[in-house]
């Protein structure tokens, strides 16, 4: 979508934290614990919550409208993303149509 890469990880961090957190709870509360966010009940979507929240604090766009992209650019983003290597490490597995989700759910 022509977005810089840092951009497009800022926009879109928490958004694929919430999806991948039924895999990697535990990472995330210790990620969490180490940044020092207060731990509730749910110390893993503390985490998130808390990365949603300094998102706007710093100033990243919290979807992926406020860049530019729309619904007719989901299914190349989907593609790219799918194609991309770097999806077989992903603590929960993703298919193309999770892709389209989390795009669609980040806009």
């Amino acid at each position: 979508a022509d977005l810089h890469h840092g951009l497009a990880n800022g926009v879109m961090i928490d958004h694929v934290m919430r999806f991948n957190r039924p895999a990697c709870a535990a990472r995330l509360a210790e990620l969490g614990r180490v940044a020092g966010v207060p731990q509730n009940r749910d110390p893993a979507q503390s985490f998130v919550d808390w990365l949603t929240d300094l998102k706007n604090e710093i100033g990243i766009p919290a979807r992926l409208g406020a860049v530019g992209i729309d619904r007719t650019q989901i299914a190349r983003l989907s593609d790219a993303a799918f194609q991309d290597g770097c999806h077989a490490t992903n603590p929960r597995p993703c298919t193309r149509a999770d892709f389209e989700q989390l795009f669609a759910e980040a806009l």
